[in-house]
């Protein structure tokens, strides 16, 4: 394990909040943020994620790993390297990947969230990770073969071996919580399935009720967005407790048409917003609207939603960190 430091420093990112116009009340940060979009920091190099770390955002670029405060821009970088791919936060730490030149290999490095001495833990053999307080976890597959891993101080053993690697089954990593590892499976059973959760240290998966069909999942504190395409299930966007259940249906499919495509998901108990491949955000806010609107019409990147939606977009001087009340 090798140890560099780096001193947190604070700066101020290209642009702060600029003043928007306040529809029906609709703001945050004080009123700077309301329904129009607005640019909260700008010229940032390419997007590789951005995470809700409670009053501030951790944002990640290929090239920097830093703490954002949504409503001033004013960021505090924890690290720097190089080709980072992907980043994650687990307890009081947040780990990051990079990778080589050709995209072969790949690191695991980890810094405390208050910044200081950054670890580096070895080589991985997946970007697909996450993590919650009880550590990080990654999806690796061989060959078909599919394992669940706990790599919170580096490359470790395997926690579980996942079914089905003899029947083309293929899982997807959507997210932890302090329940557990959420996966999505995607094996034709002649039928949708459920999304599978794994408590930690459990021998096995269980299934989460109300979420067969999942496609694409969004998974914060207090539950699941969920997209599902299924004739059987009805399709459209829901809500769903993290134990399952009967689903809260938010939009129908049918409700959906010619309201764009959805790939990424981000959703609380007051709103729910989408965006396809190359759109940008479309959010319905529950309880204050009826139809959903668009955000945005430029092409988005990662997205988070808090008390306003912040997501990350291509601007005329590189990625801009943006704002909008849903």
């Amino acid at each position: 394990m090798h140890l560099r430091f780096l001193a947190p420093a604070a700066l101020l990112l290209a642009t702060a909040c600029s003043s928007t116009t306040v529809v029906d009340g609709a703001s945050a940060c004080d009123g700077a943020i309301g329904v129009a979009p607005t640019v909260v920091a700008g010229g940032l190099d390419d997007a590789v994620d951005l995470v809700d770390v409670g009053d501030e955002l951790l944002l990640t670029t290929s090239s920097v790993v830093s703490r954002v405060d949504p409503c001033t821009g004013a960021a505090t970088v924890i690290a720097n390297d190089e080709d980072i791919v992907a980043s994650a936060v687990a307890g009081d730490d947040v780990y990051f990947v990079t990778t080589d030149i050709m995209g072969v290999l790949s690191w695991l490095h980890r810094v405390p969230l208050a910044g200081g001495e950054v670890e580096d833990l070895g080589d991985i053999e997946t970007r697909r990770i996450a993590g919650a307080t009880q550590g990080l976890y990654a999806l690796a597959s061989d060959e078909g073969a599919y394992r669940i891993i706990d790599v919170t101080d580096g490359p470790g053993g395997t926690q579980l071996e996942l079914d089905g690697a003899d029947y083309g089954r293929r899982y997807a990593l959507h997210g932890a919580t302090e329940a557990g590892l959420f996966l999505r499976d995607s094996y034709d059973a002649g039928g949708p399935l459920p999304m599978r959760r794994w408590a930690y240290g459990a021998e096995k998966t269980a299934a989460v009720p109300g979420s067969e069909g999942a496609i694409f999942v969004d998974v914060d504190p207090a539950g699941f967005t969920i997209y599902r395409e299924s004739s059987a299930t009805g399709g459209g966007i829901i809500r769903l407790p993290h134990g399952g259940g009967e689903p809260e249906v938010i939009l129908e499919g049918a409700a959906l048409r010619g309201q764009g495509e959805v790939r990424v998901l981000a959703g609380s108990r007051d709103a729910v917003c989408w965006r396809g491949l190359d759109t940008g955000p479309r959010c319905l806010s529950l309880g204050r609207a009826t139809e959903p609107r668009v955000v945005d019409d430029t092409r988005a990147g990662p997205m988070v939603l808090r008390d306003a939606l912040f997501w990350l977009r291509e601007g005329s001087a590189g990625t801009e960190l943006m704002a909008a009340v849903p």
